[in-house]
């Protein structure tokens, strides 16, 4: 099986690839265009508190999207790119997700009370991703095993959960899909912005600082799971993190050899 750093080096090469790169870079400089933009265009010198209301909102979604898109970045670099079982024929799907970013950022900003709509598809299609190549993976490795046949069902459950302990407890945690409680907190905000959505077009008269609120909250929300993400993630961006993610692949294997040798006897 291929280096983490020979799989990062093909990857890298791939047309791609280079587009994705073009799009998450162009991203961060749109998050400030479409700001200052859209914040000029809402100050109203006759109603000073809705114009500070207006730019508060577009505050909330740029740095939300700011915030995200630089974490989605590095999961980007230190994840996907340096799994050895992705193929390059799939690198669109990475393509694709960048290319979400910019249209659920425009979208939000047209219409801040999608803030939260916006943002839990923005973080489910990445946690989609992380999760299919894992599965890959996981299918990948399980077909070098020789285990007895009858068995072989049995044992396949048992090698997962094993397989999925030691990623974790490892340099290699950047493989494991993203953990169950961002899919929960996902879902939560989903939840929140349809009922944000629904306040502000059903509600005959909508406060405005109801949609303040909750896009405030959303930002916050962002802003402490990114810093918790890139936290996590500290190791494998450091200057030798292939050095480490290789030592840790090589572990990994002599350990799943036992594993095969014994279930193969």
């Amino acid at each position: 099986m291929k280096t983490p750093k020979k799989s990062y080096d093909e990857a890298s090469k791939n047309l791609v690839f280079r587009l994705s790169e073009l799009v998450f870079g162009s991203l961060l400089a749109s998050y400030i265009i479409g700001f200052v933009g859209l914040s000029s265009g809402a100050i109203v010198p006759k109603d000073p508190e809705g114009s500070i209301v207006a730019v508060l909102n577009y505050v909330a979604i740029s740095s939300s999207f700011a915030y995200l898109t630089a974490a989605l970045y590095l999961s980007y670099h230190t994840g996907i790119l340096t799994m050895p079982t992705v193929p390059l024929d799939r690198m669109w799907q990475d393509f694709s997700v960048a290319l979400a970013q910019a249209l659920l950022f425009g979208l939000a900003m047209l219409v801040p009370p999608l803030l939260g709509l916006s943002l839990a598809l923005a973080l489910g299609l990445p946690i989609l991703r992380q999760s299919v190549e894992y599965r890959n993976l996981k299918e990948k490795l399980w077909k070098k095993c020789d285990a007895v046949e009858d068995d072989r069902e049995r044992l396949k459950s048992t090698f997962y959960r094993k397989l999925g302990r030691q990623l974790a407890d490892s340099e290699l945690r950047v493989w494991y899909p993203f953990s169950t409680r961002l899919a929960v907190a996902v879902v939560g905000v989903f939840i929140l912005g349809i009922a944000e959505a629904l306040y502000q077009w059903t509600s005959p008269d909508p406060d405005p600082y109801v949609a303040l609120t909750f896009n405030l909250m959303f930002a916050g929300a962002v802003f402490v799971a990114s810093s918790l993400f890139l936290k996590d993630r500290r190791s494998s961006m450091s200057p030798n993190k292939f050095k480490k993610m290789k030592v840790a692949q090589q572990k990994l294997h002599a350990d799943l050899k036992g594993e095969w040798k014994e279930w193969g006897t």
